[in-house]
């Protein structure tokens, strides 16, 4: 499986489920050969993963999680972007559309500089489960805007939850050894088609073909972020912040956190 450095030590926090990760942890803590974290291993081996790994609920369903989040992380600027003076014409018009796009951009990338270091400390699971919560949110917010700065805060809530969708890489990495990455990351690449590819296509279809107009591509985004939740929260059990830390407290690591 891969492994991060932290610190200048390689460590790997890779698990999909509670049930392997529980047999992680008791499995050979004082082998030299892995890593701990607060004294337990969190690391398999290619050759150590449980027969039926990559046909389980856990594998298949977050896969399926971090397929659907990147299809709306990417949607949420591609869908929105080519389509800007349609919407300012329908809620407008304001001088500020154009910071429809612009603040999904500043605020991903702002957001994207934590994301890694934060879920190694806190865990991942609620950050990414919470990501696509946060997509649900602010794609609700948009398709009900009546003017473009509601349509402004709506963005930045999705360019918020973008950055965790975009970070998919992080958990691809420990649920799927190097031998299969490649694969992996083509799979995910599948999903940003129609909502980075053909985006510009699918916007002015619905414009066009639609009676939702504008607003129906927002509906989409609810369906996809409430899809990728879903998925989150029932199939994605990595090791937790109690898990890594064990009594350690989390008010130490967020005064800590720079």
């Amino acid at each position: 499986m891969v492994y991060g450095d932290h610190g200048g030590r390689r460590k790997d926090y890779s698990r999909y489920g509670r049930h392997y990760a529980s047999r992680a942890q008791h499995s050979d803590e004082s082998s030299d050969e892995h890593e701990a974290i607060g004294g337990r291993r969190f690391d398999v081996d290619e050759a150590e993963l449980p027969p039926g790994y990559f046909k389980s609920r856990f594998f298949l369903g977050t896969m399926l999680a971090i397929g659907l989040g990147l299809a709306g992380g990417s949607a949420g600027f591609g869908f929105a972007a080519p389509i800007l003076t349609t919407i300012n014409n329908d809620i407008g018009p304001s001088p500020n559309i154009t910071w429809v796009a612009l603040v999904y951009t500043l605020t991903s990338s702002v957001t994207l500089t934590i994301i890694g270091r934060a879920s190694d400390i806190f865990g991942r699971r609620w950050m990414f489960t919470g990501g696509s919560l946060l997509g649900v949110i602010g794609a609700i917010v948009c398709a009900t805007a009546h003017n473009v700065n509601t349509l402004i805060g709506g963005m930045t809530i999705i360019g918020i939850a973008a950055a965790t969708h975009l970070s998919y890489y992080y958990v691809m990495g420990e649920l799927v050894p190097m031998k299969y990455r490649f694969t992996g990351n083509a799979y995910v690449y599948l999903w940003q088609f129609p909502s980075s590819a053909f985006a510009p296509v699918v916007s002015n279809s619905f414009i066009q073909h639609t009676s939702t107009g504008w607003r129906g591509l927002f509906y989409v985004l609810i369906a996809v972020n409430s899809a990728s939740f879903l998925c989150w929260f029932f199939f994605y059990h990595p090791p937790t912040f109690h898990m890594k830390h064990q009594n350690e407290r989390m008010v130490k690591y967020l005064k800590q956190f720079d």
